[in-house]
């Protein structure tokens, strides 16, 4: 969370008259082949990029020039890096301060303070979309320009999650402000801060902790079995079994706004293929049930921790950058799976194929 010492400092600011001016969000085309397009970088890039940014002497060559294409690319209005909850999470992990904090302020800098909003806000928007088309209630509004917005209000949204509650407490009582506490929530300082000391509370690292063991011990329990179904079945039961699961809560919260009954809605997606053809219009779900479903047919490689940060960040990253750059196991399976076609997606493996895939994608 954000300290309170860190708030005060920033009110303290707002009154003097030394913040600097509000960042604005770079508007993000809904159609994928318009400009600028999106880059997503999983922490690895990060971190091998930002070696570079600081002339480490382990950074390479193949780094300083990716490094050198996208600043390009950024300066001529054509591309926007934006950074995840996963590499928020990722950069938490540093166990060094000062390396964290170098690594936090790197980010925030090469994006200009861009973020992808998290899955569970993503999907938020993305289940009222295809509710409304299910429902014939006209064209929804486009999803992707509502991705990508600046720093920790990217990331949360107006939602209440603890950054914003905690924020917005302390800026009510100091000074009662919305407007306040939206700078507050832009500003590229508190996106440091949150990087660098906000993902590191006990409470919440334990949390997740016990998150991610419980998660990772049903999937390895459930390979075995799993493994053995024809791959189209053993997605239609992942995707049955997630009606009652969280991630699809905002399915049923727009079904309950529309003024429709969630137990008939359920009826009609378990007849037929209405229960593919539905979630695929979902697309963080689609590519949660797809990569969950690979990971069910190797049960010789256990699933770790990272594994679940891995799939969080592509369910956003994967739908709605331009060029994702990965690890290898990742990006093949990927590629394996043709999520990359489906959403026209260019995967890089290795920094040295990131400038042609900008320059492929005219941003360079």
């Amino acid at each position: 969370m954000l300290s309170p010492d860190f708030v005060r400092e920033y009110l303290l600011a707002h009154l003097s008259g030394t913040l600097p001016p509000r960042p604005a969000a770079t508007p993000i085309p809904a159609d994928k082949d318009a400009h600028p397009k999106v880059l997503a970088l999983d922490c690895n890039m990060w971190i091998a990029l930002s070696r570079s940014h600081y002339e480490r002497p382990d950074a390479t060559r193949e780094a300083k020039t990716a490094l050198d294409a996208i600043r390009t690319a950024i300066a001529s209005g054509r591309l926007v890096v934006a950074f995840t909850l996963a590499n928020a999470v990722e950069t938490a992990a540093v166990q060094d301060g000062a390396r964290r904090e170098r690594l936090a302020r790197f980010i925030v800098d090469l994006s200009n303070n861009h973020g992808l909003a998290a899955p569970t806000l993503v999907r938020s928007l993305e289940a009222r979309a295809a509710v409304a088309a299910h429902l014939g209630e006209g064209e929804p509004a486009p999803v992707r320009p509502r991705t990508i917005g600046v720093g920790l209000r990217a990331l949360f949204g107006d939602a209440s999650s603890a950054e914003v509650q905690a924020a917005r407490a302390l800026v009510k009582r100091t000074m009662g402000s919305a407007d306040v506490l939206a700078g507050l929530m832009e500003s590229p300082r508190a996106t440091v801060e949150f990087l660098v000391e906000g993902m590191r509370a006990d409470d919440a690292v334990q949390y997740d902790r016990q998150r991610e063991a419980r998660a990772t011990q049903l999937i390895q329990a459930s390979r075995e079995t799993d493994a053995r179904m024809p791959e189209r079945e053993r997605r239609r039961a992942n995707l049955a079994n997630m009606w009652d699961h969280a991630s699809t809560e905002p399915v049923r919260d727009a079904l309950r706004e529309a003024g429709s009954d969630a137990g008939v809605f359920k009826v009609w997606l378990d007849e037929g293929d209405h229960l593919f053809d539905f979630w695929d219009a979902v697309p963080t779900m689609h590519v949660l049930s797809v990569l969950e479903g690979r990971a069910s047919t190797n049960p010789q490689r256990r699933i770790a921790a990272n594994d679940l940060r891995d799939v969080e960040f592509y369910q956003v990253a994967i739908p709605y950058a331009n060029v994702l750059a990965t690890e290898k196991h990742w990006a093949s399976i990927i590629k394996h799976t043709k999520l990359d076609a489906r959403f026209g997606t260019r995967i890089v493996k290795d920094l040295a194929d990131l400038p042609d895939a900008l320059r492929a994608e005219g941003c360079l």
